[in-house]
């Protein structure tokens, strides 16, 4: 759902949903993950498509996440280009999701 700069991402988890409450406009939210941690994020329209930063700190290290999200001209296809930067190293992923 999306009031504005405002928006809901919901999460099918093994244990149940999460639910994340952002931002399109860069402010920061903070949100709570399943087991309690704070997860730090913002948002931000950038070339077309939304780009979102992660930071998840805990009392071990701290994990960040990049995600370069786009939608392809026909609406049809969603692509997210995910980065994680953690203390043992780094990783990228891409994530293509099609429309049924």
């Amino acid at each position: 759902t999306s009031n504005d700069a405002e928006f809901d991402v919901h999460h099918q988890m093994p244990n149940g949903e999460m639910l994340l409450k952002l931002r399109s406009d860069g402010k920061e939210v903070v949100n709570r993950m399943p087991n309690g941690v704070e997860m730090k994020s913002t948002h931000r329209i950038e070339s077309g498509g939304l780009v979102g930063e992660y930071r998840i700190h805990t009392e071990r290290a701290e994990m960040t996440q990049l995600d370069r999200i786009s939608l392809s001209a026909d609406g049809k296809t969603m692509t997210t280009d995910r980065e994680y930067k953690t203390p043992q190293g780094g990783f990228r992923q891409k994530l293509v999701f099609d429309r049924q």
